[in-house]
Order: structure tokens, then sequence, then C-alpha cells
């Protein structure tokens, strides 16, 4: 696993749009778990926003986690389902580096 630099450079990748080169396009994640509408609208934002270079990343990934962290507040999600989400989405799986545990649900 990586340490906090690690981490913060995965977090700026997300930010400026970019990623291993030669690496797919970023993908929203295959989940064999229902989450909020809300929560899907904040996914495919995040990832249009990856793939246009947009300039409002920092908010993305805030209204992201901010999402997330609401639908488990909910019980909409599981922990470990928000686990999920935040270890592609957040920090920085999108770009192939970590792959989050699949979790039934």
């Amino acid at each position: 696993m990586g340490n906090e630099s690690d981490n913060g450079n995965k977090k700026n990748e997300i930010k400026n749009g970019t990623g291993k080169e030669g690496t797919e396009p970023v993908q929203e994640l295959p989940i064999d778990f229902r989450i909020p509408g809300y929560l899907q609208k904040d996914i495919r934002e995040l990832v249009n926003g990856i793939r246009g270079k947009a300039d409002n990343m920092e908010c993305l990934l805030d209204e992201l986690q901010g999402s997330i962290n609401m639908a488990m507040v909910e019980a909409a999600i599981t922990k470990e389902q928000a686990e999920i989400l935040r270890t592609y989405y957040i920090n920085g799986g999108i770009f192939g580096d970590v792959i989050p545990i699949r979790n039934g649900g």
C-alpha cells in the first residue's frame, strides 16, 4: 500500500485529470449494490470532470465524498460499500492503482 505522499499524488492526479500515461480512459466502477440517485449523479459528474479535465475537480471530489458519507449515514450503503467507493473514486483507484474489494449486498 502507498504512503501519505502516494495518496496526495493520487488526489492531484484526479484534480488534474491525469493518470498513468497509456492507461484506459477513466470508467465508472462496476458495482453489485444499489446506490442512491444523488450518489450516482455525483459519481458521473466526477468521471466526466476527469475525462474533460474540469477546473472544479476539488469541488467534484468534495461533493462525491459528501454524498458517500450521506448515503452511509442514511443506511443506503454499508460502511464497507462506502469504503469501496472512496477507494476507487477519492483515493485514486479510478486510475488502476488501487483495486477495491467487491462487496455483494
